[in-house]
């Protein structure tokens, strides 16, 4: 099967002045007066017949230069388009649409721009406006329009202009929820038609759901790509990360490097090792329903003294998950050893994918004081169920 809409080794770099003049001094002088700026660097991807694939990263990353050009908006700096079929788009709120013409003609302007026939526009007119049920206000100007019907317009004429790929931007936000659901049902129909869809969101639950592959565009570059479940898994896990590295202040850092230069007088307990079903060596990797155990090993120069175990699991977001311990659980107190071994047992692993710290805790007898602590990464990963923290056991019953 070949695609229907192909990109190979996209580049767009564009030139940026510092002040206008400097484009007159390029063309007199011949010399660079411009600061180049690579928007895409070596971008490619394939569309399928029948198929959605999702483009997604953050605010600047390329996505809309990457739609744009797909759409035939913009003209690469390097690389080619190639596609079998008409591509009709939907880039931004209003775009080919003139404020001053009413929206019949702009529906007449933007189907003729789009390649249709005079007789083509006139066998679609009414197609269009009753899809966008704007009757009311079609042979109004377009700049009385709110948001929301410039979208209801635009989306309206780019899905009946029987295009062969249809490349959306984030635009479909705007409208409202009933007409979201109407768009999204007309874009599955049109998917089922042996169709493709280019479809660029920052809502990642309609990508995944909607999608069957994604890139993640991050500075002009692909980050990743592949099935959309595992491209959103790792563009969320990377923003996680950033949001942590954000509230790390160089205040707090510069407080944890007088900590640890502190000398403490040697613990009368501790953690000795840590281990996830066996293994202590990072990246730990576990399977979402599968047995799971987590063990410490304690020792104590005190063993008349009581200690208690206990284990916290965050997301590496800093969201808790589950906390427990020997006390919570009303099990006696570890005593009368100077060597314990500290088994957590779950028959099947009910987190979703992905990334954890567990973190081992040594308590006193009334669980209040914290004598020492480790943490261990790890990871999760599900074939399915890829949203929230952790699965709950259910069933549906309908009437």
């Amino acid at each position: 099967m070949e695609p229907v809409l192909a990109a190979r080794q996209l580049t767009k770099v564009y030139r940026v002045y510092k002040n206008p003049s400097h484009r007159i001094k390029e063309i007199l002088l011949r010399r660079p007066f411009h600061e180049p700026f690579v928007a895409l660097d070596h971008v490619s991807l394939e569309v399928m017949p029948g198929t959605a694939i999702g483009v997604i990263g953050e605010n600047g990353a390329g996505k809309s230069t990457l739609l744009s050009i797909l759409a035939g908006v913009l003209r690469p700096t390097g690389g080619e388009v190639k596609s079998t079929g008409r591509i009709a788009s939907i880039l931004d709120l209003g775009g080919g649409f003139h404020g001053e013409f009413t929206g019949r003609q702009n529906i007449q302007m933007s189907a003729a721009m789009r390649g249709m026939t005079r007789k083509e526009i006139e066998q679609s007119l009414d197609r269009i406006v009753d899809f966008s049920e704007l009757h009311h206000f079609i042979d109004k100007p377009i700049k009385t329009y709110s948001s929301g019907m410039h979208i209801r317009l635009a989306f309206s004429v780019a899905i009946n202009v029987n295009p062969d790929i249809l490349v959306i931007d984030e635009v479909l936000a705007v409208g409202d929820s009933y007409f979201q659901h109407k768009c999204l049902d007309n874009l599955r129909t049109f998917l089922n038609s042996g169709r493709a869809i280019v479809f660029c969101s920052h809502s990642m639950y309609s990508v995944v759901q909607f999608c069957k592959n994604a890139i993640w565009l991050k500075e002009g570059r692909v980050r990743s790509e592949g099935p959309a479940q595992d491209v959103v898994a790792a563009y969320e896990n990377y923003t996680r990360q950033k949001e942590l590295r954000k509230k790390a202040t160089p205040f707090e850092a510069k407080n944890v490097e007088k900590a640890e230069a502190v000398e403490e007088s040697p613990p009368h307990a501790w953690i000795e090792s840590c281990s996830i079903n066996g293994f202590d060596r990072e990246p730990l990797v576990c399977r979402f329903s599968e047995p799971f155990t987590a063990s410490a090993v304690f020792r104590t120069s005190k063993p008349e003294w009581k200690y208690h175990a206990g284990i916290v699991i965050d997301r590496n977001d800093h969201l808790n998950c589950y906390a427990s311990s020997t006390l919570t659980d009303g099990l006696p107190p570890l005593e009368g050893r100077s060597l314990f071994q500290a088994d957590f047992l779950v028959p099947s692993l009910p987190f979703l994918r992905g990334n954890y710290f567990l973190k081992f805790f040594l308590l006193d007898e009334t669980g209040l004081h914290v004598l020492d602590q480790k943490t261990v990464a790890f990871s999760v990963v599900s074939d399915g169920h890829p949203w929230g923290v952790c699965f709950v056991p259910h069933e549906w019953r309908v009437t």
